[in-house]
C-alpha cells in the first residue's frame, strides 16, 4: 500500500487515492494482462466514489450556486442604454 492510500483521511480521500494510483500503474503499463487485471478494479473504485454523497457546502455546491448567481444577472433587462 502507498504511503498516501494508507495516509488518506477519510472513504472519499481513501477511494481518491485508489483511484489514483490504479489509473497511473494502468498508463504505465504495455501489458494486456496488467491492464486486463486492473482496469475491473478501477471501474468498481469508480464507482465507489460516484456513490459518495457529496458533502453539503462543497465545492460543488459553491459552483452551482454561483452559476446560478450569473444566470440570474444574464436574465435582468439592461437599462440605461
Amino acid at each position: 500500500m502507498s504511503k498516501r492510500i494508507a495516509g488518506a483521511d477519510g472513504d472519499r480521500a481513501v477511494l481518491e487515492a485508489l483511484r489514483d494510483r490504479l489509473a497511473a500503474e494502468i498508463d504505465a503499463t504495455d501489458l494486456p494482462y496488467v491492464v486486463a487485471a486492473l482496469a475491473p478494479q478501477l471501474v468498481k473504485v469508480i464507482e465507489a466514489l460516484r456513490k459518495l454523497k457529496v458533502p453539503r457546502g462543497s465545492r460543488v455546491d459553491e459552483i452551482a450556486k454561483q452559476r446560478a448567481a450569473r444566470r440570474a444577472a444574464l436574465s435582468q433587462p439592461k437599462t440605461g442604454l
